[in-house]
């Protein structure tokens, strides 16, 4: 704990109980609020007292008292009388009646981690530092990269500590602002949309706040088309949105000028089985019931996952460009473990074009380079998933 400018003491006149606060935690460096007192009827405070954050004791839980064990944090309360209580005067200022500066039952906090004390973190909180936070968020550091973000603020204030955390707190709030504010105007558009568009299809999915988490939609065409040339339906989400961090997944096909056609689109909040059950749930209702019998995506467990629950009858493939770019991802690592002969052998069973080959080609595959199939490995699990 750090002490600047003069002690309160008792008769020391502030003009706003925000001037009070701040002087005392100018002062202490450290402080918690520990009790009010308002009057009844118009639930003005009239008095306040700000105390140590190690004032009091923590609470034993009903648990504890009938003797269960139980797991909690260490107790950092040790009884501190610090203290400075102030009472609002009938000229409408507020008056200390009582300070006590003494902090007798614990050591103080040395000047480099009393940033860390809640009451002192408030440089993240000015305007100036939530804009620089903002403008670097907009020109492309997302929430992945706020350890750069970070970075450029903390050099940018020198007097007062700023941690990560910080700025990831402020960089989501932004994006789940951002969000309600789109949410509003999406809504605008496709109900604008339907006035056109009669078949025009849209749903939205909540959070538990009533934030927007993923929306789908698909106009008439789109929904005509696929009764027409929905048999195989490619399912892509390797797209990416840089302002909101969603995942753009469409749901494409070919029709009979093997031109590629829109059977529909979503923004998704996570590529997580939930967020795809519901995308194919409302895809489903939206295309009539009418099922795809042919799915193709990439080799992605929660995809899956979700196309199993919601298309059980639909033959489900994955996509020949991504599996050749995780085999370029392979290469490497496979000549390190087998030898460089392994890339011959290897091309043969994967460009095998009917089952039998396929089969007898792998036992060979792993006859020569003594693969054991009960080890999971990309080349195992490359042959567990051949039907696909």
């Amino acid at each position: 704990m750090t002490f600047i400018g003069e002690a309160p003491y008792e008769g020391k006149e502030f003009a706003t109980f925000e001037e009070a606060y701040n002087y005392y935690n100018s002062y202490a460096k450290k402080w918690a609020l520990e009790s009010a007192r308002k009057q009844p009827i118009s639930q003005e405070i009239i008095s306040q007292v700000f105390v140590c954050n190690k004032a009091g004791r923590k609470r034993l839980s009903d648990k504890r008292e009938c003797g269960k064990l139980v797991n909690r944090r260490p107790d950092t309360r040790v009884d501190c009388p610090a203290r400075m209580k102030i009472k609002l005067t009938s000229s409408k200022t507020w008056i200390v009646t009582k300070f006590e500066g003494e902090h007798p039952t614990h050591l103080l906090s040395s000047p480099d981690k009393v940033w860390n004390h809640y009451s002192h973190r408030q440089r993240h909180r000015s305007k100036t530092c939530k804009r620089i936070i903002q403008n670097l968020s907009e020109e492309g550091m997302a929430p992945s990269t706020t350890a750069r973000v970070y970075n450029v603020v903390s050099k940018s204030f020198h007097d007062e500590y700023i941690t990560a955390q910080q700025c990831i707190d402020h960089i989501r709030t932004i994006r789940k602002n951002n969000i309600g504010n789109e949410c509003i105007s999406i809504i605008k558009n496709f109900q604008d949309r339907k006035e056109i568009d009669l078949e025009f299809y849209f749903s939205i999915e909540l959070d538990q706040s009533g934030t927007m988490r993923s929306v789908f939609w698909a106009d008439g065409r789109s929904r005509s088309s696929y009764l027409s040339f929905g048999d195989v339906v490619v399912f892509d989400v390797t797209y990416k949105t840089n302002y909101l961090s969603l995942t753009f997944a469409p749901f494409t096909g070919v029709n009979h000028h093997r031109q590629s056609i829109l059977f529909g689109c979503a923004l998704l909040a996570d590529e997580q089985e939930d967020t795809f059950i519901w995308l194919f749930t409302q895809w489903l209702k939206c295309m009539h019931g009418v099922a795809p019998k042919t799915i193709i995506t990439d080799q992605d467990a929660q995809t899956g996952g979700a196309i199993k629950q919601v298309f059980p009858n639909t033959t489900h493939h994955f996509c020949s460009w991504h599996i050749g770019r995780h085999i370029a991802e392979q290469q490497l690592p496979m000549k390190a473990q087998y030898g460089d002969e392994i890339s011959t052998y290897f091309d043969k069973w994967y460009r095998a074009s009917t089952i039998h080959p396929c089969e007898e080609r792998w036992k060979i595959l792993k006859k020569k380079f003594n693969i054991d199939e009960n080890v999971d490995s990309w080349l195992t699990r490359m042959y567990r998933l051949r039907a696909h």
